[in-house]
């Protein structure tokens, strides 16, 4: 609580300066609070004088300031803020992260008291690459037929930065009966990952229908 201290620049035949009322300022009051003052103790004199006091807001103890860590193409919105017991992080910038590294960011404390200011401190947010994704719809199984498979088109990935490598080539035959293992990459980028999958699958052989067949064919028993 706050005492309000005051002096009289003139005090005519030891006039009495009194409060009235009680006067308590504990809490920030959004203009300031008035008061009274009385003189008394003389019956020569009367007059009151009333003034306002302010309480100035402090700034919070917020601890240590939280740094971290996001991914390529994330959104400020989508970081989780830490908890906090006497109030609420969060960040100012918004919208989609489109650079990798670290970058200073505004993170605003908003505490719960509001007797405190509410603060704007600047912070560390480390951006990583974003993870590469590799799509596949390769069927299990294929059936020979003297064309190749193309399977180049059973495969795509979640960004455009690089295209994708089949056992380190861009294109792969995949034509005669068999069992096939391949490995499907793609290569670090500016701001994706490397990644790579391993896929079986076969090629079974074809019935076989012969297009002309032979017939007045004979033979002899004993021949």
């Amino acid at each position: 609580e706050h005492r309000i201290s005051y002096t009289l620049s003139e005090n005519p035949e030891g006039v009495i300066v009194v409060e009235t009322g009680t006067l308590s300022l504990t809490e920030y009051v959004e203009g300031g609070e008035t008061f009274t003052l009385t003189i008394s103790g003389n019956s020569n004199y009367i007059g009151t004088y009333t003034g306002t006091i302010m309480i100035n807001k402090v700034d919070p103890n917020m601890g240590v300031i939280p740094t971290f860590t996001t991914r390529y193409g994330e959104t400020y919105e989508s970081i989780n803020m830490p908890v906090h017991s006497e109030g609420t992080w969060n960040l100012i910038d918004t919208g989609i992260i489109t650079q990798v590294g670290n970058q200073t960011v505004s993170l605003r404390f908003v505490p719960n008291n509001s007797n405190y200011n509410t603060v704007v401190v600047n912070t560390t947010l480390t951006v990583l690459k974003a993870i590469s994704e590799i799509t596949s719809s390769l069927p299990s199984q294929f059936t020979y037929d003297e064309n190749d498979k193309n399977i180049e088109n059973y495969f795509t990935l979640n960004h455009t930065e690089t295209g994708l490598l089949f056992n380190g080539e861009l294109k792969i035959e995949v034509k005669n009966s068999g069992n096939y293992t391949i490995v499907v990459s793609s290569n670090e980028t500016a701001h994706y990952e490397t990644t790579s999958i391993t896929i079986s699958f076969v090629v079974e052989k074809a019935n076989y229908t012969p297009s002309v067949i032979p017939s007045g064919l004979t033979a002899t028993y004993g021949d």
